[in-house]
Protein backbone atom coordinates (compact mmCIF):
# COMPACT_ATOMS: atom_id res chain seq x y z
CA UNK A 1 0.00 0.00 0.00
CA UNK A 2 1.21 3.43 -0.93
CA UNK A 3 0.32 6.17 0.81
CA UNK A 4 0.27 9.76 0.02
CA UNK A 5 0.22 13.32 1.96
CA UNK A 6 -0.54 16.44 0.95
CA UNK A 7 0.30 19.91 2.54
CA UNK A 8 -3.20 21.20 1.61
CA UNK A 9 -4.91 18.34 2.69
CA UNK A 10 -8.04 19.77 5.56
CA UNK A 11 -9.82 17.83 8.11
CA UNK A 12 -13.01 18.56 6.38
CA UNK A 13 -11.84 16.65 3.06
CA UNK A 14 -11.19 13.70 5.26
CA UNK A 15 -13.89 10.70 5.49
CA UNK A 16 -13.44 7.81 7.15
CA UNK A 17 -14.04 4.30 5.13
CA UNK A 18 -13.69 0.98 6.47
CA UNK A 19 -11.41 2.67 9.49
CA UNK A 20 -9.05 4.07 6.56
CA UNK A 21 -8.61 7.82 6.55
CA UNK A 22 -9.65 8.85 3.35
CA UNK A 23 -10.10 11.87 1.14
CA UNK A 24 -13.46 13.06 0.48
CA UNK A 25 -15.20 12.88 -2.96
CA UNK A 26 -14.65 16.44 -3.81
CA UNK A 27 -11.13 16.56 -2.68
CA UNK A 28 -10.70 13.12 -4.99
CA UNK A 29 -12.06 14.40 -8.16
CA UNK A 30 -10.26 17.57 -7.80
CA UNK A 31 -7.09 15.29 -7.05
CA UNK A 32 -7.84 12.91 -9.81
CA UNK A 33 -8.48 15.98 -12.38
CA UNK A 34 -4.61 17.05 -11.43
CA UNK A 35 -3.33 14.19 -13.00
CA UNK A 36 -5.88 13.59 -16.05
CA UNK A 37 -4.10 14.06 -19.20
CA UNK A 38 -5.52 11.19 -21.63
CA UNK A 39 -8.66 9.72 -23.16
CA UNK A 40 -8.65 6.82 -20.90
CA UNK A 41 -8.25 8.92 -17.80
CA UNK A 42 -10.53 11.65 -18.84
CA UNK A 43 -13.05 8.53 -19.15
CA UNK A 44 -11.86 7.43 -15.45
CA UNK A 45 -12.86 11.17 -14.15
CA UNK A 46 -15.86 11.50 -15.97
CA UNK A 47 -16.83 7.69 -14.26
CA UNK A 48 -15.93 8.95 -11.23
CA UNK A 49 -17.89 12.34 -11.43
CA UNK A 50 -21.12 10.33 -12.37
CA UNK A 51 -20.40 7.44 -9.40
CA UNK A 52 -19.94 10.75 -6.67
CA UNK A 53 -22.63 12.79 -7.71
CA UNK A 54 -25.37 10.12 -7.40
CA UNK A 55 -24.75 10.03 -3.94
CA UNK A 56 -24.09 13.25 -3.37
CA UNK A 57 -26.47 15.88 -6.05
CA UNK A 58 -24.59 18.79 -4.36
CA UNK A 59 -21.17 18.31 -5.47
CA UNK A 60 -21.28 19.54 -8.87
CA UNK A 61 -21.93 22.72 -7.69
CA UNK A 62 -19.38 22.79 -4.85
CA UNK A 63 -16.65 21.51 -7.77
CA UNK A 64 -18.02 24.53 -9.79
CA UNK A 65 -17.62 26.72 -6.72
CA UNK A 66 -13.80 25.32 -5.82
CA UNK A 67 -13.42 25.83 -10.08
CA UNK A 68 -14.32 29.91 -9.56
CA UNK A 69 -12.30 30.09 -6.18
CA UNK A 70 -9.32 29.18 -7.21
CA UNK A 71 -6.74 30.05 -10.05
CA UNK A 72 -4.84 28.36 -12.32
CA UNK A 73 -4.70 25.00 -10.29
CA UNK A 74 -3.11 21.86 -12.27
CA UNK A 75 -6.95 19.72 -13.83
CA UNK A 76 -8.98 23.10 -13.32
CA UNK A 77 -9.46 22.83 -17.70
CA UNK A 78 -9.41 19.38 -17.52
CA UNK A 79 -12.00 19.49 -14.51
CA UNK A 80 -14.10 22.69 -15.84
CA UNK A 81 -14.98 20.32 -19.65
CA UNK A 82 -15.74 17.63 -17.64
CA UNK A 83 -18.43 19.07 -15.35
CA UNK A 84 -19.64 20.63 -18.32
CA UNK A 85 -20.40 17.89 -19.87
CA UNK A 86 -21.57 15.95 -16.36
CA UNK A 87 -23.87 19.04 -16.14
CA UNK A 88 -25.42 18.39 -19.68
CA UNK A 89 -25.80 15.30 -20.04
CA UNK A 90 -27.45 14.67 -16.20
CA UNK A 91 -28.98 18.09 -15.23
CA UNK A 92 -31.88 18.35 -13.71
CA UNK A 93 -33.24 20.95 -15.66
CA UNK A 94 -36.84 21.22 -16.51
CA UNK A 95 -37.43 24.45 -18.18
CA UNK A 96 -35.36 26.62 -20.74
CA UNK A 97 -35.86 29.12 -17.80
CA UNK A 98 -33.57 27.09 -15.82
CA UNK A 99 -31.41 26.57 -18.22
CA UNK A 100 -31.07 30.18 -18.60
CA UNK A 101 -30.66 31.28 -14.56
CA UNK A 102 -27.30 28.19 -15.09
CA UNK A 103 -26.00 29.68 -17.57
CA UNK A 104 -26.61 33.57 -15.84
CA UNK A 105 -25.15 31.92 -12.81
CA UNK A 106 -22.01 30.36 -14.58
CA UNK A 107 -20.96 33.70 -16.74
CA UNK A 108 -21.46 35.68 -13.90
CA UNK A 109 -19.24 33.56 -11.54
CA UNK A 110 -21.95 33.05 -8.74
CA UNK A 111 -21.93 29.58 -7.16
CA UNK A 112 -23.69 27.16 -8.69
CA UNK A 113 -27.15 26.15 -7.30
CA UNK A 114 -28.57 22.80 -6.29
CA UNK A 115 -31.75 22.53 -9.22
CA UNK A 116 -34.81 21.47 -8.63
CA UNK A 117 -34.18 20.22 -4.68
CA UNK A 118 -36.41 19.53 -1.52
CA UNK A 119 -35.99 22.27 0.92
CA UNK A 120 -38.58 21.96 4.12
CA UNK A 121 -40.91 19.39 2.40
CA UNK A 122 -41.15 21.70 -1.18
CA UNK A 123 -39.36 21.29 -4.50
CA UNK A 124 -37.75 24.59 -5.20
CA UNK A 125 -36.20 25.70 -8.58
CA UNK A 126 -32.45 26.25 -7.09
CA UNK A 127 -31.24 26.49 -3.63
CA UNK A 128 -28.01 27.43 -2.18
CA UNK A 129 -28.13 25.60 1.52
CA UNK A 130 -25.30 26.93 3.20
CA UNK A 131 -26.16 30.54 2.42
CA UNK A 132 -29.96 29.47 2.56
CA UNK A 133 -31.25 31.09 -0.42
CA UNK A 134 -33.90 29.58 -2.85
CA UNK A 135 -34.83 31.27 -6.20
CA UNK A 136 -37.86 30.46 -7.94
CA UNK A 137 -38.29 30.78 -11.47
CA UNK A 138 -41.84 32.27 -12.12
CA UNK A 139 -43.60 31.96 -15.74
CA UNK A 140 -47.18 32.70 -15.75
CA UNK A 141 -47.85 29.56 -17.60
CA UNK A 142 -47.60 27.98 -14.46
CA UNK A 143 -47.94 30.23 -11.50
CA UNK A 144 -50.70 32.27 -12.70
CA UNK A 145 -53.85 30.83 -11.58
CA UNK A 146 -55.01 30.96 -8.49
CA UNK A 147 -54.05 27.72 -6.44
CA UNK A 148 -50.72 28.30 -8.17
CA UNK A 149 -50.69 31.43 -6.36
CA UNK A 150 -51.64 30.00 -3.14
CA UNK A 151 -49.04 26.93 -3.21
CA UNK A 152 -46.07 29.96 -4.28
CA UNK A 153 -47.21 32.33 -0.90
CA UNK A 154 -47.94 29.23 0.87
CA UNK A 155 -44.38 27.63 0.30
CA UNK A 156 -42.68 30.98 0.49
CA UNK A 157 -44.13 31.57 4.32
CA UNK A 158 -42.64 27.91 5.28
CA UNK A 159 -39.02 28.82 3.96
CA UNK A 160 -38.81 32.27 5.46
CA UNK A 161 -40.02 30.54 8.14
CA UNK A 162 -36.92 27.95 8.11
CA UNK A 163 -35.11 30.87 7.65
CA UNK A 164 -34.62 30.82 3.68
CA UNK A 165 -34.17 33.83 2.08
CA UNK A 166 -36.08 34.12 -1.58
CA UNK A 167 -35.75 35.48 -4.79
CA UNK A 168 -38.63 35.14 -7.65
CA UNK A 169 -37.16 35.77 -10.91
CA UNK A 170 -39.07 35.61 -13.93
CA UNK A 171 -37.84 35.25 -17.94
CA UNK A 172 -38.73 39.08 -18.45
CA UNK A 173 -36.31 40.07 -15.17
CA UNK A 174 -33.52 37.18 -16.78
CA UNK A 175 -33.67 39.09 -20.10
CA UNK A 176 -33.47 42.37 -19.00
CA UNK A 177 -32.08 42.93 -15.59
CA UNK A 178 -29.30 40.36 -15.64
CA UNK A 179 -26.76 42.48 -13.43
CA UNK A 180 -29.30 43.70 -11.10
CA UNK A 181 -29.85 39.60 -10.32
CA UNK A 182 -26.45 39.17 -9.97
CA UNK A 183 -26.21 41.77 -7.74
CA UNK A 184 -28.76 40.69 -5.72
CA UNK A 185 -27.37 36.64 -5.85
CA UNK A 186 -24.11 38.13 -4.45
CA UNK A 187 -25.64 39.97 -1.84
CA UNK A 188 -27.43 37.23 -0.45
CA UNK A 189 -24.47 34.35 -1.04
CA UNK A 190 -21.54 36.38 0.70
CA UNK A 191 -22.31 33.81 3.17
CA UNK A 192 -21.36 31.09 1.60
CA UNK A 193 -18.34 32.23 -0.65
Amino acid sequence: MTVHRSPTLVEQQIVVVNGLRCTNALRTILDLAAVTRTGPEYKLLRRALRQATTKDHGLPARLANALSSRGGWPGARVLASALDEHLESTAMLRSDLEAACLDLCLAARVPLPETNAIVEGHEVDAVWRVARVVVELDTYRYHGDVRAFERDRARDADLSVAGYRLIRITARRLERERPKIVRQLRALLVAQV
